[in-house]
């Protein structure tokens, strides 16, 4: 990893500190992204190397965890929990569990646009599969936010809360299942594909009149021109991008 800035040996030490993924056993974290994609970033690990500089977000999320871990009184916190499924191992780090509330507390430091996503949904469903057979009632995001200012509603730490149904369980636990079965390549939403569209062009016009259904007669000067659907994560948030067979073959 680069040092471009020149920033402190803090820095480049945390950036720099050995992370090797051990064969069969994946994180929480790692389930929230396509296994495709998972597998080759741990077949390609100088990929994703880049600047010290780019790891600054990491760091700032690593530092409130911290500090926070310290100064909590109750419950059990940055609680480390495994579970066997089938020949893999699934392990998650749960930032606290509240035995006297059974509610499961996650931090995130993000922006006021990335707020309550399912993403975090899923998070903290894992996380309480992994607590059983301890009761998980609730799941608590804490969102502190970066880009806060004065000039928005609310405090600078939002707190999304999810109500852990009956039927939740059931859901994640096929999910992790599925997740480590899966040999595919990335599906269409795996890859923020954004959907092939038509659109309706008039004759000698660079841009198109409105967007129309794909089985559009265009009339007299006009034309209809079709648009293949964008796969927004392979272009600018894949790390492996450059070495997907899967893209490859698409192209």
């Amino acid at each position: 990893m680069t040092n471009r800035y020149n920033l402190p040996s803090g820095f480049v030490n945390l950036c720099n500190a050995p992370r090797t993924p051990m064969p069969h056993r994946y994180s929480v974290t790692e389930l929230l992204k396509p296994r495709w994609m998972v597998n080759l970033m741990r077949a390609n690990p100088r990929l994703l190397d880049g600047d010290v500089s780019d790891q600054v977000l990491m760091i700032l999320g690593t530092a409130v965890h911290k500090v926070l871990e310290e100064h909590t009184s109750e419950g059990f916190a940055e609680r480390k929990i495994e579970r066997v499924v089938g020949e893999d191992t699934l392990v998650g780090v749960i930032d606290l569990y509240n035995p006297d509330t059974y509610t499961i507390e996650d931090y995130k430091v993000t922006t006021t646009r990335h707020t309550g996503t399912d993403e975090w949904r899923l998070q903290g469903l894992m996380y309480a599969w992994l607590l059983r057979p301890e009761y998980v009632d609730r799941l608590r995001f804490h969102a502190i936010l970066r880009d806060w200012t004065y000039h928005h509603d609310g405090p600078a730490v939002w707190t999304w809360e999810y109500k852990v149904m009956a039927d939740d369980m059931a859901y994640i636990e096929a999910y992790i299942k599925t997740w480590l079965s899966n040999t595919e390549p990335c599906t269409p939403s795996e890859r923020w594909n954004d959907g092939d569209t038509w659109w309706l062009y008039k004759d000698g016009n660079v841009r198109a009149t409105h967007q129309c259904a794909s089985d559009t007669v265009a009339p007299k000067g006009y034309h209809v021109v079709y648009r293949v659907g964008v796969d927004k994560r392979c272009e600018r948030w894949c790390p492996v991008a450059s070495v997907c067979k899967a893209k490859r073959e698409r192209l």
